[in-house]
């Protein structure tokens, strides 16, 4: 590299436009710029062509962007950590957002709302069809079986439309509120019976493109519920919201619907710990038996109106406070996990606590 200049510098001092010998290359301006070109033509190749090849390789060189993740140095690699560190964090943020972006306040011009609206005219009518309900819900209301067909069916028809006919027959319905996601709608409204006012939950689903009602609950029960906005926690809070109304009715719901709504919401084995099936009960469609298991709530659920509902940490862990009088609480720590491809959230673990 050194050459090159050596060589213009002998060039020069053998020129006879400088007026002494041994001049540096400053005292002549002129001379000084082919010197600097000649150094310039050196240090990038002695003059190679520049065109599209050789500026891609000197952006290449410049650029710590296309540096190779095996030529970088470890201050490259510290450096470009920082950005990426940053960039996972956005990318996190971004997709705690896309979590709940699918869920928004209904109103009543979306589909889920008129599905519903739908359902409850023919429910106060007295003349329920089971085509607006999905498979799983005809199924858990649509117990006892009777016949050899409901046994091979996996429900009754009478039994269910009956079990519809007994919760809303008569009763008033105002227009729900609540949230609509991409495939669940979680809704609520008031109701007015013949002798008492209620609250009604419905949860909805997108079944083979039509909204079906998947969950339904009329109550005389006030509840308090706050509901976290990410997805899961959202849809685990709204049926321990369901569960809870159904235990602390009084007014609404008969004993064996009762037990029926509240056996919903526990896994298979926690309904048969807590209320082992008889024959009989196999029989006619349940893996549980609804009296014990009405024994066993009976602490839980007697002498209250009121719970509060608080998220621990959800989807899995919530607490239940349900207020006895003014002065005098309880307190639940319940346990949930997600059935496979399903919505639902059961029950796993109920236990007391100070």
């Amino acid at each position: 590299m050194y050459g090159p200049i050596v060589w213009q510098t002998r060039l020069w001092r053998h020129s006879g436009s400088c007026p002494a010998p041994g001049l540096t290359p400053s005292a002549c301006p002129s001379r000084f710029s082919a010197w600097l070109l000649v150094v310039l033509m050196a240090l990038t190749g002695c003059g190679g062509s520049v065109g599209p090849t050789r500026s891609a390789s000197s952006s290449t060189s410049t650029s710590p962007r296309a540096v190779p993740e095996s030529n970088r140095t470890s201050a490259d690699t510290h450096s470009s950590a920082e950005p990426a560190s940053t960039s996972s964090g956005k990318a996190s943020k971004a997709s705690d957002k896309s979590a709940t972006s699918g869920w928004r306040p209904v109103t009543s011009e979306d589909a889920s709302v008129t599905a519903a609206m739908a359902f409850l005219k023919e429910v106060s009518a007295g003349t329920p069809r089971l085509n607006q309900l999905t498979p799983a819900f005809v199924r858990l209301i649509g117990r006892p079986w009777e016949l050899p067909a409901d046994k091979d069916k996996g429900y009754s028809a009478l039994a269910a439309e009956s079990w519809l006919k007994r919760l809303g027959s008569g009763r008033t319905f105002a227009p729900p509120t609540g949230k609509v996601g991409p495939a669940l709608a979680l809704l609520h409204g008031s109701s007015t019976g013949p002798d008492q006012m209620a609250h009604y939950y419905l949860r909805l689903q997108l079944h083979a493109g039509q909204w079906q009602v998947d969950h339904f609950v009329v109550s005389s029960a006030a509840l308090e519920v706050d509901l976290p906005e990410e997805e899961a926690a959202l849809t685990a809070g709204f049926a321990l919201q369901c569960w809870l109304a159904a235990l602390a009715d009084r007014q609404v719901l008969a004993p064996e619907d009762r037990a029926v709504l509240a056996a919903a919401l526990l896994t298979p084995a926690l309904r048969q710990q807590w209320a082992p099936p008889f024959d009989s009960d196999r029989a006619h469609g349940y893996d549980f038996n609804r009296g014990q298991l009405l024994l066993r709530l009976e602490p839980f659920s007697s002498a209250q109106r009121r719970f509060h509902l608080r998220p621990l940490d959800p989807p899995r862990h919530w607490q239940i406070e349900a207020l006895l009088d003014k002065a005098t609480s309880k307190r639940w720590v319940l346990m949930l996990e997600k059935m496979d491809d399903t919505p639902q959230w059961l029950i796993t673990r109920l236990q007391e606590t100070p």
